[in-house]
């Protein structure tokens, strides 16, 4: 869904070699202000997981605030093809993909974009400081 005024919100996820994973997001004003930032920790099974799982906990996120427009960007590629395309998923995420496209009919506008690592620093930050904790 495009055409609409969203606002803009980065998503990261950091894994160790234990399964312990940590996110952040960010939402940033248009001169950069960071405006409102979460973390959390949990487990995940791979790098591509914990990038699934924070895109969804971002989206339940943004569901409870009642944001209805919203766009997410993250630095796994990955992810963000596969969320589009849940035929060729791999089966460990292929729920978590079914829960993130259910979650994505409840916004009026909504788009998930890639984004190179160097301009998604805060959530990067705050999902390798979440991981180290």
């Amino acid at each position: 869904k495009s055409g609409c005024t969203s606002i803009n919100c980065q998503v990261d996820a950091a894994l160790d070699q234990s399964g312990k994973a940590g996110m952040g997001w960010s939402v940033a004003n248009a001169d950069g202000e960071v405006n409102l930032q979460d973390h959390c920790s949990f487990y995940a099974q791979s790098s591509l997981q914990a990038e699934v799982i924070a895109i969804k906990k971002t989206l339940e996120w943004a569901k409870d605030s009642n944001i209805l427009h919203i766009k997410i960007f993250s630095d796994c590629l990955q992810a963000i093809l596969q969320i589009g395309a849940l035929a060729r998923v791999d089966h460990r995420i292929r729920l978590l993909i079914r829960e993130i496209n259910s979650l994505l009919g409840y916004f009026h506008c909504c788009s998930l974009a890639y984004i190179p690592t160097g301009l998604n620093r805060r959530a990067h930050n705050l999902a390798q400081k979440t991981n180290k904790m």
